[in-house]
Parts: structure tokens; sequence; C-alpha cells
């Protein structure tokens, strides 16, 4: 986005940027440096999934919940319930809805 770009984006102007890959390709880093030079509001999946884990009644807040025993818990049963990637998937559709992000 040229400069002149970026100083026509008003609020109603709406911008959304996804950014999506596989685990570990740096689409959080590349997300937020997006989100940090546009004036952006940054909001990942993960956290929209830990914040739901959270409400489910898990202690998601350390870092490397995932991969401890709880995290592992929380993933085997959402393999089984795809009802926590709807609200995932419906939350962010909402920011974006707002656009900016």
């Amino acid at each position: 986005m040229s400069e002149k770009e970026q100083k026509e984006i008003t609020p109603d102007k709406r911008i959304v940027v996804c950014v999506s890959g596989l685990a570990g390709t740096g689409k959080s880093t590349l997300a937020k440096k997006i989100a940090k030079k546009y004036n952006l509001k940054y909001y990942s999946g993960g956290d929209a999934l830990k914040a739901l884990a959270s409400e489910k009644g898990y202690n998601s807040k350390p870092q490397g919940w995932w991969e401890s025993s709880e995290g592992l818990d929380f993933l085997a049963k959402r393999e089984q319930d795809l009802t926590f990637d709807e609200l995932v998937d419906k939350k962010l559709i909402e920011y974006a809805q707002n656009g900016n992000v």
C-alpha cells in the first residue's frame, strides 16, 4: 500500500488483511508488522481460541500452554467438537466486519 493509499484510509473505508498459513511459518510476525505499519488492529485466531478455552474453564494463559497436558486435552476435544472452531470463526468475522484489522 502506498503512502497516498495509507492516508486515504478513513473510518468509512474499511480494510481487512487476513494472513493464513501453516503453523510456525511466521503468520503472527507478519500480521503484527502489517498492523503496526498501517495502524490496524491485530487479532489472532489462536488468541481467540485460547480465550474460548479460558471461557470453558481451562487455564490457557501460560506461555507454551498448547504443548501442556491441559492444552493437548483441549485440542483433542476440539477435534471432536467443531463448535470451537465455528465460534472462533464467528468472532473473527465480527472483527473483520468492523474493518481496519
